[in-house]
Protein backbone atom coordinates (compact mmCIF):
# COMPACT_ATOMS: atom_id res chain seq x y z
CA UNK A 1 0.00 0.00 0.00
CA UNK A 2 1.33 3.63 -0.57
CA UNK A 3 2.50 5.56 2.24
CA UNK A 4 -0.16 8.08 3.89
CA UNK A 5 0.59 10.67 6.35
CA UNK A 6 -1.89 12.02 9.33
CA UNK A 7 -1.69 15.43 8.95
CA UNK A 8 -2.21 18.18 11.75
CA UNK A 9 -3.34 21.60 10.55
CA UNK A 10 -3.47 24.33 13.68
CA UNK A 11 -5.23 26.97 11.87
CA UNK A 12 -6.91 30.20 13.85
CA UNK A 13 -10.58 30.13 12.17
CA UNK A 14 -11.15 33.11 14.42
CA UNK A 15 -9.71 34.52 17.53
CA UNK A 16 -10.40 32.27 20.32
CA UNK A 17 -8.23 31.32 23.17
CA UNK A 18 -9.15 28.40 25.90
CA UNK A 19 -9.89 30.12 28.76
CA UNK A 20 -11.57 27.60 30.91
CA UNK A 21 -9.77 24.27 32.48
CA UNK A 22 -9.62 21.82 29.57
CA UNK A 23 -10.39 18.42 30.25
CA UNK A 24 -7.76 15.61 29.56
CA UNK A 25 -9.09 12.29 28.62
CA UNK A 26 -7.48 8.84 28.94
CA UNK A 27 -8.17 7.09 25.79
CA UNK A 28 -9.67 7.52 22.23
CA UNK A 29 -12.76 5.28 23.32
CA UNK A 30 -13.38 8.07 26.73
CA UNK A 31 -12.66 10.62 24.46
CA UNK A 32 -15.89 9.93 22.14
CA UNK A 33 -17.99 8.47 25.14
CA UNK A 34 -17.94 12.00 27.11
CA UNK A 35 -18.78 14.03 24.04
CA UNK A 36 -22.63 15.78 24.02
CA UNK A 37 -22.04 16.88 20.42
CA UNK A 38 -20.56 16.77 17.09
CA UNK A 39 -20.64 18.15 13.95
CA UNK A 40 -20.30 16.34 10.81
CA UNK A 41 -19.73 17.94 8.02
CA UNK A 42 -20.80 17.07 4.45
CA UNK A 43 -19.16 17.73 1.30
CA UNK A 44 -20.81 16.72 -2.16
CA UNK A 45 -18.24 15.98 -5.15
CA UNK A 46 -20.61 14.61 -7.74
CA UNK A 47 -21.24 11.34 -6.07
CA UNK A 48 -22.53 9.09 -2.59
CA UNK A 49 -18.47 8.28 -1.86
CA UNK A 50 -17.10 11.42 0.19
CA UNK A 51 -20.76 11.57 1.60
CA UNK A 52 -20.74 8.37 2.44
CA UNK A 53 -17.30 8.54 3.82
CA UNK A 54 -18.71 10.77 6.43
CA UNK A 55 -21.88 8.85 7.16
CA UNK A 56 -19.08 6.03 7.97
CA UNK A 57 -17.51 7.99 10.30
CA UNK A 58 -21.09 8.56 12.00
CA UNK A 59 -21.57 4.98 12.28
CA UNK A 60 -18.22 4.09 13.75
CA UNK A 61 -18.21 6.77 16.58
CA UNK A 62 -21.25 4.56 17.57
CA UNK A 63 -19.78 1.16 17.82
CA UNK A 64 -18.74 -0.01 21.54
CA UNK A 65 -15.36 -0.42 20.29
CA UNK A 66 -14.83 3.03 19.46
CA UNK A 67 -16.75 4.45 22.40
CA UNK A 68 -19.95 4.28 21.22
CA UNK A 69 -20.73 7.81 21.08
CA UNK A 70 -24.83 8.36 22.31
CA UNK A 71 -24.80 12.03 22.00
CA UNK A 72 -25.97 14.19 19.08
CA UNK A 73 -24.75 14.32 15.69
CA UNK A 74 -25.18 17.56 14.23
CA UNK A 75 -24.80 17.23 10.63
CA UNK A 76 -24.14 20.34 8.08
CA UNK A 77 -24.73 19.90 4.48
CA UNK A 78 -24.76 22.41 1.40
CA UNK A 79 -28.30 23.73 0.07
CA UNK A 80 -27.66 22.87 -4.08
CA UNK A 81 -29.89 20.64 -5.31
CA UNK A 82 -27.43 17.74 -5.99
CA UNK A 83 -26.22 17.28 -2.57
CA UNK A 84 -30.04 18.19 -1.27
CA UNK A 85 -30.91 14.84 -3.68
CA UNK A 86 -27.91 13.00 -1.89
CA UNK A 87 -28.30 13.52 1.50
CA UNK A 88 -31.99 12.72 1.12
CA UNK A 89 -31.15 9.28 -0.68
CA UNK A 90 -27.93 8.71 2.25
CA UNK A 91 -30.16 9.30 5.24
CA UNK A 92 -33.34 8.41 3.86
CA UNK A 93 -34.48 12.04 4.87
CA UNK A 94 -38.41 13.08 4.23
CA UNK A 95 -39.10 14.84 1.22
CA UNK A 96 -38.99 18.81 1.32
CA UNK A 97 -37.06 18.53 3.76
CA UNK A 98 -36.84 21.72 6.37
CA UNK A 99 -33.46 23.69 7.70
CA UNK A 100 -33.07 21.82 10.57
CA UNK A 101 -34.78 18.64 11.13
CA UNK A 102 -34.23 15.97 13.75
CA UNK A 103 -34.21 12.59 13.26
CA UNK A 104 -35.61 10.51 16.56
CA UNK A 105 -33.72 7.24 15.59
CA UNK A 106 -30.91 8.26 14.84
CA UNK A 107 -30.29 11.37 17.45
CA UNK A 108 -29.05 13.34 14.34
CA UNK A 109 -29.80 17.30 13.65
CA UNK A 110 -29.76 17.59 9.98
CA UNK A 111 -28.62 21.48 9.53
CA UNK A 112 -28.68 23.38 5.54
CA UNK A 113 -24.96 25.01 5.67
CA UNK A 114 -27.22 28.53 4.84
CA UNK A 115 -29.29 28.06 7.96
CA UNK A 116 -26.46 27.34 10.08
CA UNK A 117 -23.91 30.33 8.71
CA UNK A 118 -27.02 32.52 9.91
CA UNK A 119 -26.89 30.76 13.24
CA UNK A 120 -23.46 31.70 13.16
CA UNK A 121 -23.75 35.43 12.66
CA UNK A 122 -26.53 35.09 15.80
CA UNK A 123 -24.01 33.28 18.31
CA UNK A 124 -26.41 30.65 17.67
CA UNK A 125 -24.27 27.87 17.57
CA UNK A 126 -22.85 26.36 20.29
CA UNK A 127 -19.30 25.68 20.69
CA UNK A 128 -18.06 21.86 21.04
CA UNK A 129 -15.07 20.28 21.09
CA UNK A 130 -15.32 18.13 17.74
CA UNK A 131 -16.18 18.20 14.23
CA UNK A 132 -15.58 15.45 11.77
CA UNK A 133 -15.85 14.76 8.13
CA UNK A 134 -14.75 11.29 6.26
CA UNK A 135 -13.21 13.33 3.57
CA UNK A 136 -13.31 17.39 3.50
CA UNK A 137 -9.26 18.65 3.22
CA UNK A 138 -9.61 22.77 2.60
CA UNK A 139 -13.28 23.13 2.19
CA UNK A 140 -13.83 22.20 5.74
CA UNK A 141 -11.07 23.85 7.22
CA UNK A 142 -11.60 27.39 5.79
CA UNK A 143 -14.72 28.03 7.54
CA UNK A 144 -15.71 27.93 10.86
CA UNK A 145 -17.81 25.57 12.46
CA UNK A 146 -17.53 26.63 15.90
CA UNK A 147 -15.33 23.94 17.45
CA UNK A 148 -12.02 23.21 19.05
CA UNK A 149 -10.81 20.58 16.40
CA UNK A 150 -11.84 19.19 13.08
CA UNK A 151 -11.09 15.50 12.31
CA UNK A 152 -10.51 14.24 9.00
CA UNK A 153 -9.98 10.62 8.68
CA UNK A 154 -9.63 10.66 4.45
CA UNK A 155 -11.42 7.56 2.81
CA UNK A 156 -8.59 7.74 0.17
CA UNK A 157 -5.92 5.52 -0.43
CA UNK A 158 -3.33 7.93 -1.21
CA UNK A 159 -4.78 11.03 0.36
CA UNK A 160 -3.70 12.39 3.69
CA UNK A 161 -6.20 12.35 6.83
CA UNK A 162 -5.97 15.59 8.86
CA UNK A 163 -6.79 16.94 11.59
CA UNK A 164 -7.21 20.87 12.08
CA UNK A 165 -7.18 22.72 15.65
CA UNK A 166 -9.22 25.82 16.55
CA UNK A 167 -6.45 27.45 19.75
CA UNK A 168 -5.90 31.05 20.15
CA UNK A 169 -2.88 32.96 17.46
CA UNK A 170 -0.72 30.18 16.63
CA UNK A 171 -0.44 27.95 13.62
CA UNK A 172 1.73 24.67 13.37
CA UNK A 173 2.07 21.35 11.39
CA UNK A 174 2.39 18.04 12.38
CA UNK A 175 3.20 15.52 9.69
CA UNK A 176 2.82 11.69 11.48
CA UNK A 177 3.03 8.49 9.76
CA UNK A 178 0.32 6.03 9.40
CA UNK A 179 1.28 3.92 6.75
CA UNK A 180 -0.66 0.70 6.26
CA UNK A 181 -3.99 2.04 7.62
CA UNK A 182 -7.43 1.51 6.65
CA UNK A 183 -10.55 3.40 6.29
CA UNK A 184 -12.84 0.47 6.93
CA UNK A 185 -16.98 0.56 8.32
CA UNK A 186 -18.87 -2.16 9.46
CA UNK A 187 -21.98 -3.40 6.78
CA UNK A 188 -25.07 -3.86 9.10
CA UNK A 189 -26.25 -7.42 8.59
CA UNK A 190 -28.01 -8.51 5.59
CA UNK A 191 -31.01 -10.08 8.09
CA UNK A 192 -31.39 -6.75 9.73
CA UNK A 193 -31.83 -5.13 6.18
CA UNK A 194 -34.67 -7.76 4.69
CA UNK A 195 -36.44 -7.24 8.49
CA UNK A 196 -35.84 -3.03 7.96
CA UNK A 197 -37.74 -3.81 4.20
CA UNK A 198 -40.54 -5.76 5.70
CA UNK A 199 -41.51 -4.78 9.07
CA UNK A 200 -40.54 -1.02 9.84
CA UNK A 201 -42.74 1.55 7.50
CA UNK A 202 -39.74 2.97 6.01
CA UNK A 203 -39.02 -0.01 4.70
CA UNK A 204 -42.16 -1.18 3.36
CA UNK A 205 -42.50 2.06 1.14
CA UNK A 206 -39.07 0.95 -0.19
CA UNK A 207 -40.37 -2.07 -1.17
CA UNK A 208 -43.54 -0.03 -2.84
CA UNK A 209 -41.43 1.82 -4.98
CA UNK A 210 -39.44 -1.06 -5.79
CA UNK A 211 -41.87 -4.16 -6.88
CA UNK A 212 -39.64 -6.14 -8.06
CA UNK A 213 -37.19 -6.12 -5.55
CA UNK A 214 -38.50 -8.72 -2.65
CA UNK A 215 -38.86 -11.38 -5.57
CA UNK A 216 -35.17 -10.54 -6.15
CA UNK A 217 -34.36 -11.20 -2.45
CA UNK A 218 -36.16 -14.29 -2.68
CA UNK A 219 -34.43 -15.26 -5.53
CA UNK A 220 -30.68 -14.16 -4.35
CA UNK A 221 -31.58 -16.01 -0.82
CA UNK A 222 -32.70 -19.06 -2.49
CA UNK A 223 -30.12 -19.11 -4.98
CA UNK A 224 -32.48 -19.32 -7.68
CA UNK A 225 -29.92 -17.46 -9.87
CA UNK A 226 -26.22 -15.84 -9.33
CA UNK A 227 -25.86 -12.01 -8.57
CA UNK A 228 -22.72 -9.67 -9.94
CA UNK A 229 -23.04 -6.56 -8.06
CA UNK A 230 -21.66 -3.42 -9.74
CA UNK A 231 -21.60 0.21 -8.74
CA UNK A 232 -19.08 2.92 -9.65
CA UNK A 233 -19.38 6.34 -12.06
CA UNK A 234 -17.43 4.74 -14.27
CA UNK A 235 -20.14 1.95 -15.33
CA UNK A 236 -22.11 5.26 -15.94
CA UNK A 237 -23.25 8.02 -18.62
CA UNK A 238 -21.90 11.73 -18.22
CA UNK A 239 -23.89 13.05 -15.18
CA UNK A 240 -23.80 16.84 -15.22
CA UNK A 241 -24.01 18.50 -13.48
CA UNK A 242 -22.49 16.41 -10.66
CA UNK A 243 -19.21 16.67 -12.40
CA UNK A 244 -18.21 13.27 -12.54
CA UNK A 245 -18.54 12.22 -16.37
CA UNK A 246 -17.11 9.21 -18.45
CA UNK A 247 -17.71 8.67 -22.27
CA UNK A 248 -16.41 5.12 -21.60
CA UNK A 249 -19.57 3.65 -19.94
CA UNK A 250 -20.11 1.32 -22.79
CA UNK A 251 -16.81 -0.03 -23.10
CA UNK A 252 -16.20 -0.58 -19.74
CA UNK A 253 -19.43 -2.67 -19.24
CA UNK A 254 -19.46 -4.34 -22.04
CA UNK A 255 -15.95 -5.38 -20.73
CA UNK A 256 -17.60 -6.49 -17.37
CA UNK A 257 -20.28 -8.31 -19.27
CA UNK A 258 -18.04 -10.20 -21.39
CA UNK A 259 -16.06 -11.23 -18.52
CA UNK A 260 -19.35 -12.49 -16.53
CA UNK A 261 -20.23 -14.38 -19.35
CA UNK A 262 -17.06 -16.13 -19.69
CA UNK A 263 -17.35 -17.05 -16.40
CA UNK A 264 -21.27 -17.96 -16.44
CA UNK A 265 -20.04 -20.74 -19.67
CA UNK A 266 -16.58 -21.80 -18.86
CA UNK A 267 -17.13 -22.52 -14.87
CA UNK A 268 -17.22 -26.39 -14.43
CA UNK A 269 -20.26 -27.17 -12.76
CA UNK A 270 -24.20 -26.66 -13.50
CA UNK A 271 -24.62 -23.89 -11.06
CA UNK A 272 -21.70 -21.68 -13.16
CA UNK A 273 -24.11 -21.78 -15.66
CA UNK A 274 -27.86 -20.68 -13.37
CA UNK A 275 -29.26 -17.42 -14.98
CA UNK A 276 -26.39 -14.60 -13.90
CA UNK A 277 -28.07 -10.69 -12.53
CA UNK A 278 -25.98 -7.99 -12.69
CA UNK A 279 -27.20 -5.44 -10.66
CA UNK A 280 -25.99 -1.49 -10.90
CA UNK A 281 -26.96 0.27 -8.25
CA UNK A 282 -27.93 3.69 -10.21
CA UNK A 283 -30.73 4.47 -12.44
CA UNK A 284 -29.79 2.80 -15.13
CA UNK A 285 -32.11 2.21 -17.48
CA UNK A 286 -31.15 4.28 -19.99
CA UNK A 287 -27.60 2.84 -20.10
CA UNK A 288 -29.03 -0.63 -19.97
CA UNK A 289 -31.18 0.11 -22.79
CA UNK A 290 -28.73 1.54 -24.93
CA UNK A 291 -26.54 -2.00 -23.74
CA UNK A 292 -29.11 -4.21 -24.78
CA UNK A 293 -29.22 -2.32 -28.02
CA UNK A 294 -25.84 -2.43 -28.96
CA UNK A 295 -25.50 -6.57 -27.90
CA UNK A 296 -28.23 -7.66 -30.69
CA UNK A 297 -27.13 -5.01 -32.97
CA UNK A 298 -24.82 -5.02 -35.73
CA UNK A 299 -24.70 -1.85 -36.53
CA UNK A 300 -23.64 0.39 -33.63
CA UNK A 301 -24.29 3.47 -35.22
CA UNK A 302 -22.40 6.43 -33.33
CA UNK A 303 -20.93 4.10 -30.70
CA UNK A 304 -19.06 2.53 -34.10
CA UNK A 305 -15.34 3.39 -33.64
CA UNK A 306 -12.16 1.68 -33.27
CA UNK A 307 -12.36 -1.41 -31.33
CA UNK A 308 -15.94 -1.86 -31.86
CA UNK A 309 -15.93 -4.65 -35.01
CA UNK A 310 -14.07 -6.64 -31.75
CA UNK A 311 -15.76 -6.41 -29.32
CA UNK A 312 -18.68 -7.00 -31.33
CA UNK A 313 -16.73 -10.23 -32.31
CA UNK A 314 -16.44 -11.19 -28.72
CA UNK A 315 -20.09 -11.00 -27.77
CA UNK A 316 -21.03 -13.14 -30.81
CA UNK A 317 -18.56 -15.83 -29.73
CA UNK A 318 -19.90 -15.63 -26.30
CA UNK A 319 -23.59 -16.22 -27.73
CA UNK A 320 -24.77 -12.58 -26.29
CA UNK A 321 -26.17 -11.72 -29.29
CA UNK A 322 -29.15 -14.26 -29.18
CA UNK A 323 -32.17 -12.86 -28.25
CA UNK A 324 -33.16 -14.48 -25.52
CA UNK A 325 -29.17 -14.76 -24.04
CA UNK A 326 -29.45 -11.05 -22.50
CA UNK A 327 -32.00 -9.17 -21.22
CA UNK A 328 -32.21 -5.94 -19.25
CA UNK A 329 -35.35 -4.94 -16.47
CA UNK A 330 -35.69 -1.89 -14.12
CA UNK A 331 -36.30 -2.99 -10.02
CA UNK A 332 -39.03 -0.37 -10.14
CA UNK A 333 -41.20 -1.84 -12.41
CA UNK A 334 -44.09 -4.34 -12.03
CA UNK A 335 -43.24 -6.39 -14.55
CA UNK A 336 -39.59 -7.16 -13.91
CA UNK A 337 -41.74 -9.88 -11.01
CA UNK A 338 -42.51 -12.06 -13.96
CA UNK A 339 -38.98 -11.16 -16.02
CA UNK A 340 -37.06 -12.29 -12.32
CA UNK A 341 -39.01 -15.48 -11.64
CA UNK A 342 -38.95 -16.88 -15.46
CA UNK A 343 -35.08 -16.28 -15.60
CA UNK A 344 -33.58 -19.40 -17.72
CA UNK A 345 -30.29 -21.43 -17.88
CA UNK A 346 -27.65 -19.33 -19.43
CA UNK A 347 -29.47 -15.96 -19.46
CA UNK A 348 -28.03 -12.45 -18.60
CA UNK A 349 -30.43 -9.98 -16.95
CA UNK A 350 -28.95 -6.45 -16.56
CA UNK A 351 -30.94 -5.04 -13.37
CA UNK A 352 -31.45 -1.31 -13.03
CA UNK A 353 -31.36 -1.55 -8.95
CA UNK A 354 -32.21 2.45 -8.97
CA UNK A 355 -30.73 4.23 -5.48
CA UNK A 356 -31.38 3.09 -2.16
CA UNK A 357 -30.78 4.42 2.06
CA UNK A 358 -26.58 3.99 3.06
CA UNK A 359 -27.83 1.35 5.07
CA UNK A 360 -29.80 -0.75 2.45
CA UNK A 361 -27.14 -0.10 0.14
CA UNK A 362 -24.38 -1.23 1.94
CA UNK A 363 -26.15 -4.50 2.83
CA UNK A 364 -27.53 -5.59 -0.43
CA UNK A 365 -24.04 -4.56 -2.38
CA UNK A 366 -22.00 -6.10 0.18
CA UNK A 367 -24.30 -9.39 0.90
CA UNK A 368 -21.99 -12.77 0.69
CA UNK A 369 -23.00 -15.96 -0.25
CA UNK A 370 -21.71 -18.80 -3.09
CA UNK A 371 -24.05 -17.14 -5.82
CA UNK A 372 -22.51 -14.21 -5.50
CA UNK A 373 -19.87 -13.33 -7.60
CA UNK A 374 -17.38 -10.57 -6.64
CA UNK A 375 -18.93 -7.35 -6.62
CA UNK A 376 -17.36 -4.10 -8.96
CA UNK A 377 -16.57 -0.95 -7.65
CA UNK A 378 -15.04 2.17 -8.07
CA UNK A 379 -14.59 4.35 -5.25
CA UNK A 380 -12.82 4.25 -1.74
CA UNK A 381 -16.25 4.37 0.48
CA UNK A 382 -17.34 0.78 -1.47
CA UNK A 383 -13.64 -0.22 -0.29
CA UNK A 384 -13.98 0.81 2.62
CA UNK A 385 -17.93 -1.54 3.14
CA UNK A 386 -16.38 -4.35 1.09
CA UNK A 387 -12.70 -4.91 2.53
CA UNK A 388 -14.18 -6.28 5.47
CA UNK A 389 -16.13 -9.05 3.94
CA UNK A 390 -13.16 -10.91 3.16
CA UNK A 391 -13.80 -11.95 -0.15
CA UNK A 392 -12.65 -11.16 -3.58
CA UNK A 393 -13.57 -8.00 -5.43
CA UNK A 394 -12.72 -5.58 -8.28
CA UNK A 395 -11.96 -2.24 -8.89
CA UNK A 396 -12.98 -0.67 -12.09
CA UNK A 397 -11.49 3.13 -11.43
CA UNK A 398 -8.59 5.06 -12.72
CA UNK A 399 -5.13 4.27 -11.03
CA UNK A 400 -5.75 0.66 -10.70
CA UNK A 401 -5.65 -1.55 -7.71
CA UNK A 402 -5.88 0.91 -4.63
CA UNK A 403 -4.54 -1.27 -1.81
CA UNK A 404 -1.46 -1.89 -4.67
CA UNK A 405 0.13 -5.48 -4.33
CA UNK A 406 2.46 -5.29 -1.48
CA UNK A 407 0.16 -8.25 0.31
CA UNK A 408 0.08 -10.33 -2.06
CA UNK A 409 2.16 -13.60 -1.58
CA UNK A 410 1.55 -15.61 -4.28
CA UNK A 411 4.16 -14.33 -7.09
CA UNK A 412 2.28 -15.21 -10.11
CA UNK A 413 -0.89 -13.74 -9.02
CA UNK A 414 0.89 -10.94 -7.46
CA UNK A 415 2.08 -10.42 -11.62
CA UNK A 416 -1.94 -11.57 -13.09
CA UNK A 417 -3.23 -8.69 -10.82
CA UNK A 418 -0.25 -6.04 -11.67
CA UNK A 419 -1.14 -6.75 -15.43
CA UNK A 420 -4.83 -6.54 -14.81
CA UNK A 421 -4.96 -3.39 -13.76
CA UNK A 422 -1.39 -1.64 -14.73
CA UNK A 423 -0.61 -3.06 -18.18
CA UNK A 424 -2.33 -1.48 -21.29
CA UNK A 425 -3.60 -3.24 -23.44
CA UNK A 426 -5.08 -5.40 -21.30
CA UNK A 427 -5.47 -3.37 -18.16
CA UNK A 428 -9.12 -3.91 -17.13
CA UNK A 429 -11.43 -0.73 -17.25
CA UNK A 430 -8.93 0.20 -19.62
CA UNK A 431 -9.52 4.16 -21.10
CA UNK A 432 -10.47 3.36 -25.15
CA UNK A 433 -11.93 0.85 -27.42
CA UNK A 434 -8.62 0.25 -28.78
CA UNK A 435 -6.73 -0.72 -25.12
CA UNK A 436 -9.83 -3.19 -24.19
CA UNK A 437 -10.94 -4.26 -27.55
CA UNK A 438 -8.30 -4.35 -30.13
CA UNK A 439 -6.09 -7.63 -31.01
CA UNK A 440 -4.78 -9.28 -28.01
CA UNK A 441 -7.42 -8.72 -25.90
CA UNK A 442 -7.16 -10.72 -22.63
CA UNK A 443 -8.55 -8.17 -20.22
CA UNK A 444 -12.56 -9.79 -20.30
CA UNK A 445 -10.69 -13.50 -20.34
CA UNK A 446 -9.24 -12.87 -17.06
CA UNK A 447 -11.90 -10.78 -15.60
CA UNK A 448 -13.80 -14.04 -15.93
CA UNK A 449 -11.17 -16.40 -15.03
CA UNK A 450 -10.84 -14.45 -11.76
CA UNK A 451 -14.19 -14.73 -11.16
CA UNK A 452 -14.03 -18.69 -11.30
CA UNK A 453 -10.83 -18.37 -9.01
CA UNK A 454 -12.69 -16.36 -6.69
CA UNK A 455 -15.50 -19.44 -6.02
CA UNK A 456 -12.33 -21.81 -4.16
CA UNK A 457 -11.95 -20.11 -0.98
CA UNK A 458 -8.27 -21.65 -1.03
CA UNK A 459 -7.10 -19.90 -4.22
CA UNK A 460 -4.67 -17.61 -3.74
CA UNK A 461 -6.80 -15.02 -5.26
CA UNK A 462 -9.24 -15.77 -2.24
CA UNK A 463 -6.02 -15.98 0.20
CA UNK A 464 -5.46 -12.51 -0.49
CA UNK A 465 -8.40 -10.71 0.04
CA UNK A 466 -8.75 -12.55 2.83
CA UNK A 467 -4.78 -11.31 4.23
CA UNK A 468 -6.40 -7.78 3.20
CA UNK A 469 -9.13 -8.63 5.61
CA UNK A 470 -7.03 -9.71 8.30
CA UNK A 471 -4.94 -6.32 8.15
CA UNK A 472 -7.88 -4.11 7.60
CA UNK A 473 -9.28 -6.03 10.85
CA UNK A 474 -5.92 -5.05 13.37
CA UNK A 475 -6.96 -1.81 15.44
CA UNK A 476 -3.67 -0.74 14.87
CA UNK A 477 -4.39 -0.27 11.27
CA UNK A 478 -7.60 0.97 11.48
CA UNK A 479 -7.36 4.78 10.07
CA UNK A 480 -10.48 6.11 11.84
CA UNK A 481 -9.26 4.91 14.83
CA UNK A 482 -5.72 6.02 14.69
CA UNK A 483 -7.05 9.38 13.58
CA UNK A 484 -8.79 9.96 16.67
CA UNK A 485 -5.88 8.27 18.81
CA UNK A 486 -3.23 10.99 17.42
CA UNK A 487 -5.15 14.08 17.39
CA UNK A 488 -5.83 13.29 21.21
CA UNK A 489 -2.23 12.74 22.13
CA UNK A 490 -2.14 16.67 20.78
CA UNK A 491 -5.18 17.79 22.54
CA UNK A 492 -4.03 16.87 25.81
CA UNK A 493 -0.94 18.15 24.83
CA UNK A 494 -1.86 21.42 24.45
Amino acid sequence: MKKSFLVFLLILSQPYSLCYAKQQYTSVEDFIATQKTIRVVFIDQGGFGDMAASANVMARLREKEMGGFSGLFEAIYEDDAVSLRDMSILFNLPPNVPDVYYDTKTNTRFIKAGEFVRRSQLNQNERVTLAISGWCHARCHKDSYNVDMFFSPDNSENVSSSITYYFSNTQKRFDIDISNTYFTTHVIDFNQTVNYLYNDPQGQQLLIKKPALNTFIDGMENKKFNVLPIYGFRIRAPQPPDGQKTDNYIEFMLEIIAGARYAQVNGLTDDWHKPLVLTVYYDYLEEANVLNNLIHSKDWGEYEGHGAAEARSVLTQLGLDQSTAFSVADISDPNTIDTINNLKTGQILLLSMGSFPKDVFDSLYTHTNNNIWPQIREGDSSFSSLVLTGKPHFRCGMGGWGPGFDLIKDPTLKMQLENFYLDSPDIFCGMHFKQVWDKNNKAYVNFGKFIIDSSNPDSALSQYFQTLKNEASKKDNDRIYATFREGLKLYNNQ
